[in-house]
């Protein structure tokens, strides 16, 4: 069989596929009253539940061709005092880039709604990425954009941190370990 130009073309198709802009993707939005946050996922994320010895964390994650959106939660369990926010946020950033063997690139503080935050991006030799991290009571939550090879377009990024919202989770805190 002769190869044509179509088949040279799936096949590099298939290689290195087509960046997605954020109007092919099919966005829907995903809440969770436990985590108190809603965002939009370009589909049904999988969920991971771990316990270290004072919280649970939640992890939302969506996956698609080596790249993927998560959102991960950790309750306190009690309200976080707002003279540590700063602290816990440059802690958890600077866990983040280390533990990747990235740099970061780019760090700036902003608001989720009444609730502090800060957005930050880093590049390291496996992963690259954008995250929108808030603190809202006893909740630290976090959404981020990962890629290994094929950087998200800005306008994937910009509408999954823009669609990040956080609002007070249930009553009972899901956190704390005894």
């Amino acid at each position: 069989m002769k190869p044509t130009r179509a088949s040279a073309f799936l096949f590099l198709l298939c290689l290195f596929p087509p960046a997605l802009s954020a109007q092919q993707l099919a966005w829907k939005e995903f809440r969770s009253a436990a985590d108190g946050f809603s965002v939009l996922f370009p589909g049904m994320p999988s969920f991971v539940e771990e316990k270290d010895q004072e919280f649970v964390h939640h992890r939302y994650t969506v996956r698609l061709n080596g790249r993927g959106f998560n959102v991960s939660c950790s309750d306190a369990g009690e309200s976080i005092p707002e003279r540590v926010v700063e602290r816990l946020m440059t802690s958890t950033r600077d866990g983040m880039v280390k533990g990747m063997k990235a740099k970061l690139l780019e760090d700036q503080p902003l608001k989720c709604g009444a609730y502090p935050g800060r957005r930050f991006t880093y590049a390291g030799p496996e992963t690259s990425g954008s995250v929108k991290m808030c603190v809202a009571g006893r909740m630290s939550c976090l959404a981020q954009a990962t890629h290994s090879k094929d950087a998200w377009p800005a306008d994937v990024v910009n509408r999954f941190h823009d669609s990040f919202k956080l609002f007070p989770p249930a009553a009972k805190p899901v956190g704390r370990v005894r």
